[in-house]
Order: structure tokens, then sequence, then C-alpha cells
């Protein structure tokens, strides 16, 4: 992300209008760089330095809980301890949930997800929190998308998901920040 916000003005990009995508274990990844201000701040940046964040079908942003109530199975742990190890409360520091307060500079949400019932219930818990801070956020729930076709249809025609990017993205130059 550092690199985008200091090099963007080379490519003719917007340093004033940055925003984080990513899907899945990116999505968590998006959540928590603009959540927990210690990974830009260490590169010299700030949260505020970021317009937005679109999420597409995360289910990562309480990992503990992830854990506990949707991801028993052990291939679902593998992953999870494999990335982040077998400590608590190192899941509980790579959890986006546990970074939001308010007046942090949060930039505002886009959080569209399936209805795979992990995707629903993180993004409304972390919607929710969000919402608590004073964060800007919307949520989506692509009706009919997988977890595979609410990446791989951005773009297309007609396409519910990429609209409600489009909108979100123009809806940025409203925002007081």
């Amino acid at each position: 992300m550092s690199w985008v916000l200091e090099n963007i003005d080379r490519y003719g990009g917007d340093a004033g209008q940055v925003t984080l995508m990513g899907h899945s274990t990116g999505a968590h990844l998006a959540a928590l760089v603009v959540t927990d201000e210690r990974h830009l701040v260490a590169r010299g940046h700030a949260l505020s330095e970021i317009s937005g964040v679109i999420l597409l079908d995360g289910a990562g942003y309480d990992i503990p809980r992830v854990l506990d109530e949707f991801y028993r199975a052990k291939i679902a742990v593998d992953m999870y301890t494999t990335a982040f190890g077998e400590d608590p409360q190192v899941w509980k520091d790579a959890s986006p949930v546990n970074h939001i307060a308010p007046n942090k500079g949060i930039p505002p949400f886009l959080i569209l997800h399936t209805d795979r019932e992990a995707a629903v219930a993180e993004s409304e818990e972390l919607a929710g929190l969000l919402k608590a801070a004073g964060v800007p956020v919307w949520t989506y729930l692509a009706e009919g998308k997988t977890h595979a076709s609410i990446n791989r249809e951005i773009g297309q025609k007609g396409d519910d998901v990429t609209e409600q990017i489009r909108l979100f993205l123009l809806k940025q130059d409203t925002y007081q920040r």
C-alpha cells in the first residue's frame, strides 16, 4: 500500500483517491490495513490517506469467532493456523474487528458478500462495529453469486457487484475527510 501512495502520481493517479479492494483473504487484509493504523504508520503513512475500502466476500474479520463458530473442519483450521499460528492473542490482533474505534480516520467501507454463513455473519459484525464508530459503511448481499463468481464477474456487463462498486467510488467525492 505504501508503494502505491508514494508512486501513484508517477503513473497519472490521484493520491487523494486511493481505494483498497480485496477478495477473500485479500478482503481480510484490506480491512486490517485500514483499521489497524500500525501497518501504514510504520511506513510513514496515515489511515486518512486511503479514500475507501471495498471488501469482496471476506470471512476473517474476527478470526477467533470464525474458528469457533464456522470453520471447525481440519482443512479450515489448518488454513488459519498456517497463516496466523496457534496463539489466540495473535488471532485477536490479526482481526480487523478488534481495531475499530471512533475518530481514527478509518475510511468508508463497501462490504459485498455472498450468502455463505460465515461471510454474512462476519460482514454484518464488521459493518455494525464500523457504524458504531461513525465510519460510513454500505453492505450488499450479492444474491446468486458464489465465493468465486463475486470476484470473477467484476467488470462484466450488467453485473450488480460492479454497479455497487461504481456507485461507491462515485460517492467518495462527497466525504469530508
